[in-house]
């Protein structure tokens, strides 16, 4: 490449541009013919030299879509500098095929907009959506979206622009896109632990989303006739079964905490002494006899068990009576009740006889082991567990 032309386009030095192309009207044809690290239009583009960009694109527009060695073509340079006239100069290059450079991606798969995003660039980024807007839907090699550029780069700014260019854009769903490792850029913002005002850009924007979700599914449920129906009417009973269930759990809990079986309380004790279960004259003796020696043990054991079921019965009519029903979070509670009223009814029988704790401990374990294994071999796919949740909501 003529050393006149490169050191005419370091500076911006139109005026010696001129001189040179009038002395030679092939010369930017001839730099061209010979492929460089950059071009012309990339040393000048790159140093924000807007006047000789436009100079150049007028008279050879072809080298605003050539690329360097790392793929980037003028655009790239323009954008992660922030020179947002020599972007304005760039877009406005007439080209034949009609390619449109805000969507033309590196070697990386970053667009000129990611570049921006990266370094901040407000205007530039502004001038970027301005004249495309399609490029805030595309993703780098890694999966990436502008967003997940600017939160990892701890561009705070860019980030609010960004988010509220996808809502006014109705590109919604990027909000919730996750790159190859399967974040979001609301998870990253809070892993990295960002200034809580960045983080509730993307939260608030989520729970829009979210909204605008069920507003939609509401309405295809009211054109789906007769089956949807039936679906409700089936949501229905399961929430009304809930609610049985759960209410007569609450109703034997408080009796029998009102009136405790007197296998437990036949002493009237309920003082705990728990040095006795750790001296060495007891610590020699059999479980049977070492709860003998302390029986309040199992007294509050059962006094445990039986509040903590007791609330967990009032939290799952709480979820059922919730207008937004979640059939998942029910379930969830409701394994966590089953495993405390098998722990429950392992005290009881223990308090029937001290000698049973060598049945009732097996028990315990076998029958808690046992139910998590069934619970593992129900647990739905993670794609199930989305479609119930959108279901039920």
């Amino acid at each position: 490449m003529d050393e006149r032309l490169v050191k005419a386009a370091r500076v911006g030095d139109v005026e010696a541009l001129h001189k040179i192309i009038k002395k030679d009207p092939d010369v930017l044809k001839s730099a061209c013919s010979v492929h460089f690290e950059d071009s012309l239009l990339h040393v000048a583009a790159g140093r924000g030299k807007a006047e000789f960009v436009k100079q150049i694109v007028t008279r050879l527009p072809s080298l605003a879509t050539e690329t360097n060695k790392k793929g980037m073509i003028p655009l790239h340079l323009a954008s992660l500098n922030g020179f947002v006239e020599t972007v304005r100069e760039l877009l406005n290059a007439k080209l034949d095929d009609e390619v449109n450079q805000c969507l033309l991606k590196d070697d990386e798969g970053w667009t000129p907009l990611h570049c921006a995003s990266q370094k901040g660039k407000i205007s530039v980024i502004e001038e970027l959506i301005r004249a495309c807007p399609q490029c805030l839907e595309q993703v780098t090699e890694e999966g990436e979206t502008v967003l997940h550029v600017a939160v990892k780069a701890n561009q705070f700014e860019a980030v609010k622009v960004l988010a509220d260019s996808i809502k006014r854009h109705n590109f919604h769903n990027l909000l919730k896109a996750q790159d190859k490792k399967g974040k979001s850029a609301y998870q990253l913002a809070a892993a990295k632990k960002l200034p809580s005002q960045v983080v509730e850009v993307l939260k608030e924007d989520d729970d829009e989303i979210r909204e605008e979700r069920h507003r939609t599914i509401d309405i295809n449920i009211e054109g789906e006739g007769n089956e949807d129906s039936e679906a409700s009417n089936e949501r229905q009973s399961t929430q009304d079964a809930i609610l049985v269930v759960a209410t007569l759990i609450i109703t034997l809990t408080y009796q029998a905490l009102a009136s405790p079986p007197t296998t437990l309380f036949k002493d009237g004790s309920t003082k705990i002494d728990w040095e006795c279960l750790f001296s060495k004259k007891i610590s020699q003796h059999s479980l049977a006899n070492q709860l003998k020696e302390c029986p309040a043990v199992l007294s509050y054991a059962f006094l445990m068990f039986n509040t903590t079921i007791f609330l967990l019965s009032i939290y799952m009519i709480v979820l059922a009576l919730r207008r937004k029903c979640l059939l998942e979070r029910i379930s969830r509670v409701a394994q966590l009740l089953t495993v405390c009223l098998i722990l429950c009814y392992s005290v009881l029988l223990t308090a029937v006889s001290y000698n049973i704790v060598y049945f009732s401990v097996p028990f315990a374990i076998i029958g808690v082991l046992a139910f998590f294994w069934l619970s593992i071999k129900d647990w739905p796919t993670l794609k199930e567990r989305i479609l119930a949740a959108k279901k039920w909501r």
